[in-house]
């Protein structure tokens, strides 16, 4: 099978393809990676997951390998719903899900003869970072973690971002959800949703069919068969819904 990795592959560094089960019982997949010393001894260890949307042949791929050039046993692993991992709807965003997903991983590196199981972090990149934080503050197993380009997905779907709802907009958003589930149970199937809805002044949620044109090779090539094309002013697809399964895309980056 061809190495899919984006990012430069150091030779030095041995990757292992592994698999394990978070106790929802969704098989997750890895990708180990080990420095070259650590046979024989208990070595500190890392987990690290995200963004949302993406994969461990990704950013969290390229963090793991660093943190194992620099003496870590660490591991990148996609998230339930996400890329090799398992659940039965794809690409969805589950914040219970998602954190007990870091908390697998580290029963999974703790396992390993060679890790210490006293010296075990996690790394959370944008909309996995919160997750990461929430699994550190309820297992003290956990003794470091760290985020970067954090992105509370919970926190900005509920207030938007910058918490920039009003209560009017609160209402609206609520009322545009629950009506759109008939809609998916009508059209027997789930749909895709955006972090947060665009709400107008008139307190009114505004969606606007995107520019196909700028959807990159790879996402069109992935998208499931007969997908509906999402809608959200300004922005494009990136194969995600949310949990709330309403049409829309994330904003590109």
């Amino acid at each position: 099978m061809a190495d899919t990795r984006v990012f430069e592959i150091y030779e030095d560094i041995k990757m292992e393809e592994v698999r394990f089960t978070n106790r929802f019982g969704i098989e997750l997949a890895g990708h180990l990676f080990l420095p070259a010393d650590c046979e024989g001894k208990k070595n500190q260890a890392i987990a690290v997951a995200g963004p949302f949307g993406g994969v461990k042949e990704m950013a969290s791929g390229l963090y793991a390998q660093e943190f194992a050039k620099m003496g870590f046993v660490a591991m990148a692993f996609d998230q339930s719903f996400t890329g090799e991992s398992g659940g039965a709807v794809r690409n969805a965003a589950s914040t219970d899900i998602n954190t007990e997903d870091f908390l697998a991983a580290v029963d999974y590196l703790g396992s390993l003869p060679y890790v210490d199981r006293e010296k075990i972090g996690l790394m959370g990149i944008c909309g996995l970072a919160g997750m990461a934080i929430s699994a550190a503050s309820i297992d003290t197993r956990i003794k470091a973690v760290a985020t970067t380009s954090m992105y509370d997905l919970s926190r900005s779907i509920g207030k938007g971002m910058m918490d920039s709802y009003t209560e009017a907009q609160k209402d609206a958003v609520r009322e545009y959800v629950s009506k759109h589930r008939w809609a998916d149970v009508d059209a027997g199937s789930y749909s895709y949703g955006p972090h947060e809805m665009t709400v107008n002044e008139s307190n009114e949620v505004v969606l606007a069919q995107p520019d196909m044109s700028q959807l990159p090779p790879f996402v069109k090539a992935a998208l499931p068969a007969n997908t509906a094309i999402p809608k959200h002013s300004g922005s494009v697809c990136r194969r995600t819904i949310c949990r709330r399964s309403i049409p829309c895309s994330m904003k590109r980056r």
